[in-house]
Order: C-alpha cells, then structure tokens, then sequence
C-alpha cells in the first residue's frame, strides 16, 4: 500500500502533480489497483488503513465489524461505488450502503408493479417512510428492533397514534424488510422479530351496528333533507342503502360506474373493479331487485363511463352520516362510546348477515374478507335484545313445588300454562284436520323400533318445559305451522291462548318443536 500524487502534462506541456492523493494495492485477486484519495495525505493515509482492513475481512471470509461497516457508510458516494466495482464489498453490501431513502422509492415502485391499488402503496410506503424519517435512520445498518419500537413507543405515549395504527406502522416496515431481503438487497430482516401488540387493549374508534329501527329511520329522513357534501338527500339515503345491503366501502361507492351495474341478471350485480378493491381483484356482488331498480332510475341518462354516485372525499363521508343521524335522530355515539359512522354501515351489514344465521364462510366472501376470523371479531356485533334473548333461553333450574311441575307438564292449570293448554286442543283436533307434526314421525314412532336399533322414549308435556334451554325435539320435526282453521278452533274454545296463537309465527322453533311433540304424545295417548 502505497500513496503518491499522480503526475500529468498540462496544456502547454508542463509537468505537473494532481491535488488529489492516490493509494495503490494490491486487492483480494492480487491485482493492483489504483483509488483517488484525498487532497488531504493524512486522510488518503486512514484511507489505506481501512482498505487494508477491509482486504484482511475479506480473505478470512468474516462480516464486516460495526465500526468498519460505519466508516465505509460515512465515506462519499465515488468511493463506495469504486470499492463495490472492485469486489471490496459485495452486492448486498453495497446496497445495503445506499441511502434508505433511495430503497423505498425501489420498494414504492415494486408495489405498484404489483398491480396494488394506488392508494394502498401510499399507505404502505407513507407508513414506512415516516417511520424511516421519525426515528434517524439513513441506512440499512441504523435499521434495528430496538429503534423501531422506541419510536412506536414515543408515537402511542404522545397520543399521535394507537396501538391497532402502531400495528399498521409495523407492518409496512416489516414488510420493506421483507422485500430488501429478497431483492438480494440484505442477508436477513433486522424487524422480522418484532410481534404487535393487542390493538383491543386500546381502541379509540370503536363502531357500533345500526339497529333495524335507525337505518329505517335514517334512510326515510335523509329522503327529504336538503343536499350536502354534494349529494342530494335520496342520493345519499340510495348510497346509504346499497352500503347496509352489500357492504361496499365509501370508496368501492366513489368508484362505481354505470357500467359497472348489470341490471339484466337474476339477479342483478355490481362488479367492485381491481383498481378500486382493497384486495386488489374484481369481485362481483348480488344486489336486490329493488335496489338495483333505484340504481338504474339514477343512472338511466349517465354515460357508461361516469360515475353513479357524486361522493365527497373519503375522509368527510364521516361527517356527512353524522348530519344525517342527527337529523333523523339518532346517535351518532352509544353510552359505551361506540361511533356510527359511514364505515359504520358495513359493520352493519355484516351483523345482519350474522343475524341472519348465514354461515361464516358465505359471510367471509360477502364481506370479502381475508379470513372468517376478521368477519367475526371485528365486524359483527350483538345487540342489547339479543343478549336479553340469549340469557332468557337459559333453562330454568329453580326448584319448583311437586304440585305446580305436575300441574304445568300436563297443561291442566289453564292460563299459567297456556302451552300445554294449546297442545292439548290441537290433539283433540287431530282426526278432523291432520297436525302438523313431522312428515316421518310414523318412521319414528315413540315406542317403536329407531333406525339404530333401539326404542326411543315416549316424550311427554315436559318436553316443553326444557325445550327452550336444550330442546327435545329438533327445528326440522316442524314443518308446517298449524292450520288457521285449527287455530281459530282452539281460540273460540279457549279465549286465554289469543296472545300464544297470534304469535305463533314469532315462536322460536325451539319452543314450537315442543308444543308439537306434546300434540304427537297426547294424540298417541287419546288413540
């Protein structure tokens, strides 16, 4: 390793020195090169020392040490490229000592290559960026565990972010990582360790479901209230609707085109473009006739190519729901501080899917979803009735008299137990009119043989009794209600089951199943 100032002839022939100190060695191949130093000799001097450092950590095969990855880090541009194109440092070396800067503007582009949604990439690569920024970190080498979660730490502390957002921030680095790692950029993610933390702990923005009552309220007042945030009052009610029935985002809505409506089919459809999906693939959704026909009224004189809805920014659909609940009257806020905004009507959506009893795969794909457990957790709610309901279904395990179980399991005390009493006057109707009990009851027949051998219990009165806890009989021995005619007989002859008869319909079949196994025990018993 020696230095020198290069020697050169100028313009009019003379001989001169250059400014600039150079080194020449010998590199790993035993091949001798020449490196621009310094106009300082001293500095060109420390120069050789670590090149020379530099060849003893290359021949031994050995990563480089902390302090030499610094200093190569710290040197200018020039001289990093000229010790990458001697084979010095490696290509992951040398990309890791480029600017992070320069890795996310490659790592933006990537993920619009991808075919993800313009508005997603900026999401991802904004995230990472300011946590990059935020936290003083130039290269790949300052990028660290530790760092990211002091700087995820400061943002939750100061209030500017909560757990689910610093979830999110977390991601998109881990996801950067992820890609400089197989890009060939880096040897291993220094934040693939790194877990999230529970974002139930700290939720800020919980979303409440809409009872059935408040989007019917909601969408008849909207109708008539004046025009905001650019849309009419039917326009908005139309948007709120197709939202509540097809779980559409705010800006899957701004997306929408004429075209992209088929009112022809059975029934009609709604494709949510790639370009405008969060998952980034088209999706085809069902609609119902009455709203698609609202749809194509609105559409009829549009172009194709224009747009259905004139929706506001995303950002300010918040604000346009929530003058249209004031106005309808309706909170926008619970006492348990849940909010009913505009992504509000999705979680709505899914809750009445819920409700519905539809299965958690169908309610994943009609929420286009990842996984059923995001649709569940996050997305369906229970409403206050509903556990009323729930804990009211429970069995009942108080002790009671001898005298009064006897008196309720035969249906003979009159109207304290209007069930029995309806049970047993639709067996007394039994050879006029057929009851409707299970169409292969004569298959199982109480005391004859079952399909597995064995003789089945004769049930009694105080099926009843348990079959709202845990039923006797199940839903699909029902299977048509009683005749009107029945009904209407039973009635006339017992004035105390009015209220029992004129809910029937409502009866959950639980309870209908054992009424109904009571009418097959007491017709046996009459034959």
């Amino acid at each position: 390793m020696r230095d020198f100032k290069a020697t050169y002839r100028d313009r009019q022939r003379n001989q001169r020195k250059s400014k600039r100190w150079y080194l020449e060695f010998r590199d790993q191949r035993q091949t001798i090169r020449r490196l621009a130093g310094f106009t300082d000799r001293s500095a060109t001097q420390e120069l050789g020392r670590k090149i020379s450092l530099l060849l003893d950590y290359r021949a031994a095969g050995q990563p480089l040490s902390r302090d030499l990855t610094r200093w190569i880090e710290e040197l200018p541009l020039r001289l990093r490229d000229r010790l990458g194109s001697i084979g010095l440092l490696d290509t992951v070396r040398v990309a890791a000592l480029q600017p992070l800067t320069e890795h996310l503007d490659a790592f933006e582009a990537a993920l619009a290559n991808r075919g993800i949604t313009t508005k997603h990439v900026a999401l991802v690569t904004g995230r990472a960026r300011r946590l990059v920024e935020g936290s003083g970190i130039n290269y790949w080498s300052d990028l660290g565990g530790e760092v990211v979660e002091r700087f995820l730490a400061q943002e939750r502390e100061s209030g500017r972010i909560n757990v689910q957002t610093s979830n999110f921030y977390l991601q998109a680095i881990k996801q950067f990582a992820k890609w400089m790692v197989e890009e060939g950029h880096a040897d291993s993610s220094p934040v693939s360790h790194l877990r999230a933390r529970n974002p139930r702990r700290d939720r800020r923005h919980l979303r409440r479901a809409l009872l059935v009552e408040e989007i019917r309220s909601l969408l008849s007042r909207t109708q008539d209230e004046p025009p905001r945030f650019g849309m009419t009052g039917p326009e908005r009610a139309l948007v709120y609707l197709l939202a509540v029935e097809s779980g559409l985002r705010a800006s899957e809505l701004a997306s929408l085109r004429c075209a992209d409506f088929d009112f022809t089919g059975t029934p009609p459809t709604v494709t949510i473009r790639a370009a405008a999906a969060k998952s980034g693939r088209d999706k085809i959704i069902p609609l119902r006739a009455g709203t698609a026909a609202q749809v194509k009224e609105i559409s009829r004189e549009k172009l194709p190519t224009a747009n259905v809805f004139s929706m506001p920014p995303s950002h300010a659909t918040a604000r346009m729901v929530r003058r249209d609940l004031e106005a309808a009257g309706i909170p926008y806020e619970d006492e348990s501080g849940r909010k009913a905004d505009f992504h509000a009507l999705r979680h709505t959506f899914i809750t009445f899917l819920k409700q519905g009893r539809v299965h958690s795969k169908t309610m994943q794909t009609l929420a286009r979803h990842s996984t059923a457990a995001l649709t569940l957790d996050c997305y369906t709610h229970s409403y206050q009735a509903d556990e009323v309901a729930a804990i009211e279904n429970l069995p009942e395990l108080s002790p009671e008299p001898p005298q009064a179980s006897s008196s309720r399991a035969t249906g003979t005390d009159g109207a304290d137990a209007p069930p029995g009493v309806l049970a047993v006057c639709l067996a007394s109707k039994h050879g006029r009119e057929e009851t409707p009990v299970d169409a292969h009851a004569s298959s199982r027949h109480p005391d004859g043989p079952q399909p597995d051998g064995g003789v089945a219990e004769r049930p009694n009165a105080a099926v009843l009794k348990t079959a709202v806890g845990q039923p006797q009989v199940t839903e699909e021995q029902v299977v048509t209600p009683p005749s009107d005619s029945v009904l209407a007989s039973c009635l006339a002859s017992h004035p105390e089951l009015g209220e029992l008869i004129a809910a029937w319909a409502d009866l959950p079949h639980s309870v209908r199943a054992g009424i109904l196994a009571m009418v097959r025990t007491t017709s046996e018993d009459q034959r």
